[in-house]
């Protein structure tokens, strides 16, 4: 019975791939307007300015990158960061390898992954529907389990609360750990079925049972919000799930001991233990600077958001401006702590008055409002994270609210409860109504969902969206503002950055941005006094030393733009744009050998990345055709032509002449 047989019960097998199909379908009808959404936001340093990606080590050293802290050194984003997210950091680098910066490869993995999800939370509720305390039991009949099933499936696919962890390319963290999560628990319930038939010893059991113990491995190494998973693995067991609680627990030890892998990730286990307690107190602080109090006091108002999200999807934003609550005596947190507090002792009466007979199906209820809770306690509980609210963070969570909330309204509708015949074929005025609703919900679900990705089809109309929506949040007129610049609409990007540093004139970023704005439009000292308060602000903030030292160099200040080049390469010495462009004023200044240098440092950079520096072989040639060493600028040249720079291959053509007898 755990195997796909046992899936298709009460079906024919036709009616069981039917529904598979129909799921998938809607995922990708609802989500084709995504394809062409251009990178966003966390999308640039995570995927397309992350050279770590681009080489050959996180294919072939897999190991380094899954150990400890100090296993390897990337480049792009932090090791730590790609260690402790490697299977995510890997899905994106097949996909670079695939597609390049080709947006729509990235899309397409994300829908395939979200659709993936709708299938296992379907396969999962028949799973629940089998357990031996809900099987069987007349408040469960099979056309309410096919049809709770169904709908959960596809009211989670079609979710718009889901887009953002659908369509920003970079929440596949998300959606790549919940898909584990859910083939986990799937493989859980396969194999205790086998088990309450004696078969869970044979190889398809232990294939099962293996399975999901690797499954939840993959959820730890993905993103570290399935750290509560495991507890979630326990819940299913004795919920549903008969038997000595202790021969149980030794069945969930193996998963059990996989919430060790995120925390040992995030310390250094080499050091004594005391170093390695305060170390533990550190991560569990993430990058915030609010006390656990205050954060948590904040989240109990962010639960409430949350909710009215799952249950009315408007307003929906990227970057809220939400407020920070520092007491816990303020009418809203306690509001909210009240209505959290109230939705646990709903989700505990459900539990117990589950047990009544004929009330069985109550318990499904009870775990999803369960599963809900638990789900959000990494982000949403005592570890302070700098951004109080991300929808991204409700897809983990909102697997056990659409279980909870369909098989609810199945529940309610079931032929047995309104005094109907206990069986399949019970279709009476009611359940026929129940049907309309559903599918007429799933419709406007559905149809929210492809309006909202049509405010993420560009840069210009996301943050546009976010700044309408939180007009005193700085890193929203900060993004509009570039936005502006892309597109060399320069007068309405000088107003974003202005309102951004109005805001807060400490934000050094958009110092920066708006210097960059004052060097493309000529105004060169207001650039250099631009990127000069960036770095009061922030002494180490690299891209304000790049581009002050590229102005500098526009000013003919080669000896202050040299320095400041410098400064950027100290603080990131594989910054290989860096290199060249202080290459670039050494060649003009005719120092060839230390152009030379730099030039070679910049391509070796690159090609540790797997990838080939066409410019640098350019320049280099070019340094070295100055110094007149044209034996050793023919090899750059013909490299930079065969990467397409067709000056190269003039001047391959000169040396060449020159090499005639």
């Amino acid at each position: 019975m755990a195997d796909m047989n046992f899936l298709q019960k009460p079906f024919r097998p036709a009616g069981f791939w039917f529904h598979l199909f129909l799921i998938i379908l809607i995922s990708f009808c609802v989500y084709a307007n995504s394809l062409g959404v251009p990178f966003q936001f966390d999308d640039i340093p995570n995927i397309v300015e992350n050279v770590g990606l681009r080489g050959d080590g996180i294919f072939t050293r897999p190991w380094s990158y899954l150990g400890g802290v100090k296993a390897v050194n990337l480049q792009g984003v932090g090791g730590e960061a790609i260690k402790s997210r490697y299977l995510g950091y890997l899905s994106f680098a097949l996909n670079y390898r695939i597609h390049g910066l080709d947006v729509s490869g990235y899309h397409i993995v994300n829908i395939a992954v979200h659709a993936a999800n709708g299938v296992l939370v379907y396969l999962f509720v028949r799973l629940i529907y089998g357990t031996p305390v809900i099987r069987g039991q007349r408040a469960t009949d099979d056309m309410g389990a096919a049809m709770t099933a169904l709908f959960s499936g596809i009211i989670f696919a079609v979710h718009p609360v889901q887009t953002q962890a659908v369509t920003y390319i970079v929440q596949r963290f998300a959606s790549l750990a919940v898909m584990f999560c859910l083939l986990s628990i799937v493989f859980y319930g396969a194999w205790r079925t086998r088990q309450e038939e004696g078969r869970g010893g044979d190889i398809k059991g232990m294939l099962f049972y293996w399975g999901s113990v690797i499954f939840s491995v993959c959820a730890m190494k993905t993103k570290e919000m399935v750290f509560t998973f495991p507890l979630l693995v326990c819940l299913y067991e004795y919920m549903f799930y008969r038997g000595a609680a202790s021969k149980r627990l030794k069945w969930l030890v193996p998963i059990l001991l996989t919430m060790l892998i995120i925390p040992l990730g995030l310390i250094d286990t080499a050091k004594p233990l005391g170093e390695i307690i305060g170390d533990t107190s550190q991560v569990t602080r993430v990058q915030s600077a609010l006390s656990r109090a205050d954060y948590l006091f904040t989240e109990f108002r962010v639960m409430a958001t949350y909710l009215r999200l799952l249950f009315v999807p408007v307003g929906q934003n990227l970057d809220y401006d939400y407020p920070v609550h520092k007491s816990f005596l303020n009418a809203e947190v306690i509001l909210s702590f009240l209505m959290l507090a109230g939705l646990m002792a709903f989700a505990l009466y459900l539990w117990k008055a589950s047990g009544e007979e004929g009330r069985e199906g109550l318990r499904i209820v009870s775990f999803g409002i369960l599963w809900y809770v638990i789900a959000h306690l990494v982000e949403s509980g005592m570890i302070p994270i700098v951004d109080v609210i991300y929808e991204h963070r409700l897809y983990y969570p909102s697997v056990g609210f659409v279980i909870g909330f369909v098989s609810l309204v199945f529940y309610i509708s079931s032929p047995p409860l309104r005094g109907g015949d206990e069986g399949a074929g019970e279709w009476g005025p009611f359940r026929k109504a129940v049907m309309v609703f559903m599918v007429l919900l799933v419709a406007t679900l559905g149809i929210a969902s492809h309006m909202r990705n049509r405010v993420w089809q560009s840069d210009l109309s996301l943050w546009q969206d976010v700044v309408s929506k939180s007009p005193n949040k700085v890193r929203g007129h900060d993004f509009l503002g570039t936005a502006y610049y892309r597109r060399e609409i320069y007068d309405r990007a000088l107003i974003s950055f202005d309102s951004a540093l109005k805001l807060n004139p400490d934000f050094y970023i958009s110092y920066n941005n708006r210097g960059l704005l004052f060097a493309r439009t000529g105004g060169l000292t207001n650039a250099v006094s631009d990127f000069e308060s960036a770095l009061k602000l922030n002494p180490a903030f690299v891209p304000a030393y790049y581009n002050r030292a590229f102005v500098y160099s526009q000013l003919g200040n080669n000896n202050m733009a040299i320095a400041d080049y410098t400064n950027a390469i100290s603080l990131r010495p594989d910054f290989a744009d860096a290199y060249n462009n202080r290459g670039n004023v050494y060649l003009l200044s005719g120092q060839y050998d230390k152009a030379v240098s730099d030039y070679t440092a910049a391509i070796d950079l690159i090609r540790v990345t797997g990838g080939e520096f066409a410019e640098g072989h350019y320049n280099r040639g070019l340094s070295f055709y100055k110094a007149k060493r044209f034996d050793m600028a023919a090899p750059d040249f013909d490299k930079a032509c065969g990467l397409g720079i067709a000056d190269a291959c003039m001047k391959s053509s000169e040396i060449s002449i020159r090499r005639r007898p």
